[in-house]
C-alpha cells in the first residue's frame, strides 16, 4: 500500500474514533433522568436560581467548556399568585421570536429538556430577592430577546446567566466573584458568564439534590 493511502486510512480511523467518542460522551451526558421535583415546588422563593442539565447538543457544548460540567442552563424563579415560574433566556425552540421566556417549573424541567436540576438560593434579604424577581419580570414584559452575540454591554438582549447577573445588579447587588470566562468558538473568542460562576459563588446555597 502506498504511503499516501496509509496516511488516508489512519486519518479516517482517527476521525471515526473521535466521532464515536463524541457520540458516546453525548449519550452519557443526555441519559440522566429527573426522579422527582414536586417536593421542591412548595419550597421555591422569589430570586431562587434553578439550574438544569439539558439534553440538546447545545447543552452538551456548554458543559464541554464549563469547568463544573454539571448544568448547562439556568433560570430565575418568580412567584405569581403563589405559584413558581421560571424566567430564562434561551434560543428559540421554534421559528418564533427569541423572547425571554416565562414558564412553569414543570415545563422548564420537562423530560424533553432536562436530565438533572438543582436549586440555589441567594443569601440576601427577602426584599432584595423580591426586587430581583421583579426586575427579571420586567425583562420579560419588555420583550427582551436572546443575546446571540453574548455581549454583556447589550441593553435589550440577554443570555441565561447575563439575565440573572443584570437582574441582581439592577437591584443594587454586585455579585463579587461573578466574572466572564473566555470561551473559544473556533473562529472567535467570547467573554461569557458560565453557569459554574453562580454554582461556586458563596452568595448562593444549594437547597436540593437530584
Amino acid at each position: 500500500m502506498k504511503k499516501s493511502n496509509i496516511i488516508f486510512v489512519i486519518t479516517i480511523v482517527l476521525l471515526l474514533s473521535l466521532a464515536i467518542l463524541f457520540v458516546t460522551k453525548y449519550q452519557i451526558f443526555s441519559s440522566g433522568e429527573i426522579r422527582d421535583y414536586n417536593a421542591i415546588l412548595t419550597e421555591l422563593k422569589n430570586g431562587d436560581l434553578i439550574f438544569r442539565k439539558g439534553r440538546s447538543l447545545e447543552s452538551f457544548a456548554v458543559c464541554l467548556v464549563d469547568e463544573e460540567k454539571d448544568f448547562s442552563h439556568v433560570g430565575l424563579v418568580v412567584l405569581r399568585a403563589g405559584k413558581p415560574f421560571v424566567i430564562h433566556a434561551v434560543p428559540s425552540e421554534s421559528d418564533g421570536e427569541d423572547f425571554i421566556k416565562l414558564e412553569r417549573v414543570e415545563a422548564f424541567l420537562s423530560t424533553e429538556k432536562a436530565s438533572a436540576f438543582a436549586v440555589y438560593r441567594p443569601e440576601f434579604k427577602t426584599e432584595i430577592r423580591n426586587q430581583v424577581s421583579e426586575i427579571a419580570l420586567q425583562f420579560y414584559q419588555s420583550k427582551y430577546t436572546f443575546d446571540y452575540a453574548y455581549d454583556l454591554k447589550s441593553e435589550s438582549k440577554l443570555y441565561c446567566t447575563e439575565l440573572i447577573f443584570k437582574a441582581f445588579r439592577e437591584a443594587g447587588v454586585e455579585l463579587s466573584g461573578i466574572h466572564p470566562s473566555t470561551v473559544d468558538f473556533g473562529f472567535v473568542q467570547k467573554q461569557i458568564i458560565l453557569p459554574a460562576a453562580f454554582l461556586k459563588n458563596p452568595s448562593f446555597t444549594r437547597i436540593n439534590y437530584n
